[in-house]
């Protein structure tokens, strides 16, 4: 550690044999209300490793501090001077921070376990107190299962796509690739596990309040029920990672024996090559050819089914909007009834006042000073218009307006900017 570095240890010696590690709570509080201790750990844990003179430098030259850091056991230093935070700590920031990059579907199995195990114990306890106890460590348990599941799934997600990416070769692409398929498979046979116990377990089936249900439903929902159409996903994307992979292992194969062969100057005498190129007229860039199959009635009836039936509707949705834009004519010049339209009229410009005018769109268009006399009649068409052209910009509200138009009670569709 340098010429003083042994004597500062010398120094420290006897005060430092009589520090423990952090026991409690109120002992780690205490040592974090220290701003020169939070900034030690927080450069520590953002850098990994770091060299003990950095880190010094970064509690203002308190050595000490870092010492007493290390008889405490919030950091580790090696014979290399190199310092890093304890195992615990750095397991504790990832967790809480969902940042850990490592996988752990155990973490789940022993969660699964628990909840299990306090449900048999809540069921057989006769004790107010103590259900109520197994009860609250039952919603902790579960909780902490769907944290873990989501960030799985999405370190999953993650890792696949860098792995692709990054990977050197084709075949640490696929080792790679194909781990975090078991894991992603592993993943879902986890979900399922716990889906069938919130589905049969009497505790679940019958022995449900207000706060459970919602938490229940929570936790299918906005944990369980994302992370499986995640998982679902990333399956069908590591089968086209693969196939893609193969392919380009394949093309490059071939390319390289190629340039082998053209570097000895025997491509054309070992190989068919000029026929190829003579006959061959393949379109490398031609659209690729897309053959639509039905989905059958087992994955309808699944979440994922549900989903694409939903995907499906909004485009259906979407391209009848589309018809109705296209179907609407409105005869501009119809607006003129003793002269030609002079001036066209500009929707943009209209939409841009629209916006700014704090009126709903019928009300806006209904008092707009066209250059030129415009009907009632004309003016619905143009409010439609402007509704269609601009929808993604409206707010549909779903009330209607009421007017009188050439003598007749009317209700029209309130529409607002967004």
């Amino acid at each position: 550690m340098g010429t003083a570095r042994p004597y500062l240890l010398e120094f420290f010696k006897i005060e430092i044999e009589k520090m423990a590690e952090i026991q409690t709570v109120p002992q780690l509080f205490k040592e974090l209300g220290n701003p020169r201790m939070r900034n030690l750990i927080d450069v520590v844990f953002r850098f990994k490793s770091v060299k003990y003179e950095l880190v010094v430098d970064a509690v203002d030259g308190e050595e000490n501090l870092v010492l007493g850091a290390k008889a405490k056991s919030i950091i580790q230093i090696d014979e290399d001077e190199n310092v890093t935070l304890d195992e615990r700590l750095i397991s504790f920031l990832e967790n809480f921070l969902e940042i850990n990059e490592d996988i752990q579907n155990y973490e789940i199995d022993e969660g699964i376990r628990s909840i299990q195990k306090n449900i048999r114990l809540y069921t057989v306890e006769e004790d107010f107190l103590e259900k109520k106890n197994y009860r609250i460590k039952i919603e902790r348990h579960l909780r902490k299962v769907g944290r873990v599941i989501r960030r799985n799934a999405t370190m999953l997600r993650q890792q696949v796509e860098l792995d692709y990416k990054t990977a050197a070769t084709a075949e640490v692409k696929k080792i790679k690739i194909k781990d975090h398929d078991e894991k992603a498979q592993k993943l879902l046979t986890l979900i399922h596990s716990i889906e069938e116990i919130l589905d049969h377990d009497p505790f679940f089936v019958e022995d449900q309040d207000d706060q459970m249900h919602n938490f229940i439903v929570d936790l299918r929902f906005e944990y369980l029920r994302m992370a499986r159409t995640s998982l679902v996903e990333l399956s069908q994307e590591i089968v086209s990672y693969i196939n893609k992979i193969n392919n380009h292992d394949r093309v490059f194969k071939k390319l390289m024996k190629i340039k082998r062969l053209k570097d000895l100057y025997e491509l054309e005498n070992r190989t068919n090559i000029e026929d190829i190129f003579a006959h061959d007229l393949s379109l490398f860039f031609e659209t690729k050819a897309i053959f639509a199959t039905k989905p059958s009635l087992e994955l309808l009836r699944t979440d994922e089914g549900l989903d694409i039936i939903q995907e499906v509707a909004n485009k259906r949705q979407h391209l009848a909007r589309e018809r109705s834009k296209a179907n609407l004519e409105i005869d501009l010049d119809g607006l003129d009834t003793e002269q030609k339209l002079e001036q066209r009229i500009n929707f943009g410009e209209m939409k841009k006042k629209f916006k700014t005018s704090g009126q709903g769109l019928y009300d806006f268009v209904k008092e707009f000073p066209f250059k030129v006399e415009t009907s009632d009649e004309d003016r619905i068409k143009i409010f439609c218009k402007m509704a269609l052209m601009y929808e993604n910009e409206m707010n549909f509200t779903g009330d209607v307006v009421r007017d009188k138009i050439e003598g007749k009670e009317t209700e029209i569709a309130e529409v607002l900017a967004i």
